[in-house]
């Protein structure tokens, strides 16, 4: 596993005859690979849950705000709702803010069912909203509702030289690929860049399969749907 500074230093000894201007560039460079990997594939690492209690104790959310989600990338199953006998409920995603404001134009209060994700761009706050508004009946002491959102989300760049993460411990010839090539772009260099990137994708395509196959021989503790904007049912289930 490198740290930032130790990758920092691989880049730079390959880019040793190009100017400094190129060398001062380096965690740039690393930084676009970093979040390059992260757009071309849900890797298993970057999987998440966000778990909320909302309604407890009679409050309502403003504006049927639910919660804020840092990092998101986007939403990787439906919703659900742990009920007090230990069993979950399939809930449902919005598509839209049209089917939001369709929605909560005739419903009042009672178990939140329907959610939306507003979520504005890459690695940015999601912010996710549901109704009908709880009526504070979930049967939990508090009448609060237990709701888990599983989400991709990204992971960030270190901040400290010292600073590492999962990319960095298994990619890191891919960011060491990917951040050369994008250098020699800097530089005007297309012919070497071309080469890079090309190893850089090489080496992909080859982490994509690991990371597939890991995720199929997991037991996982979601029952994971693609069709997350589907009809859920009704039915309740134990992990």
């Amino acid at each position: 596993m490198s740290s930032l500074a130790e990758l920092r230093d691989k880049v730079k000894v390959y880019l040793a005859d190009l100017p400094q201007s190129t060398a001062d560039r380096v965690d740039e460079f690393l930084r676009q690979a970093h979040l390059g990997i992260q757009n071309v594939h849900n890797w298993r690492v970057m999987e998440t849950e966000f778990y909320v209690v909302v309604g407890a104790y009679g409050e309502i959310p403003p504006n049927h705000k639910i919660a804020e989600v840092e990092s998101v990338k986007q939403v990787r199953a439906v919703p659900l709702l742990e009920r007090p006998d230990g069993t979950f409920e399939e809930l449902k995603w919005l598509a839209s803010n049209s089917e939001m404001a369709r929605i909560s134009g005739v419903t009042g209060t009672g178990k939140p069912e329907y959610f939306l994700l507003d979520h504005p761009g890459t690695g940015s706050t999601g912010t996710i909203y549901g109704v009908p508004d709880p009526d504070g009946l979930s049967g939990w002491p508090d009448g609060g509702y237990r709701l888990r959102f599983p989400f991709w989300s990204y992971l960030p760049f270190p901040s400290t030289d010292d600073g590492t993460d999962w990319f960095f411990d298994q990619a890191e010839t891919f960011l060491l690929f990917d951040a050369l090539g994008s250098a020699c772009i800097f530089n005007y260099d297309e012919a070497h860049a071309a080469v890079w990137l090309q190893r850089a994708q090489a080496e992909l395509a080859s982490l994509v399969k690991i990371d597939k196959r890991s995720r199929s021989h997991r037991s996982s503790c979601l029952k994971f749907r693609t069709d997350v904007y589907g009809d859920s049912g009704s039915g309740a289930w134990r992990l």
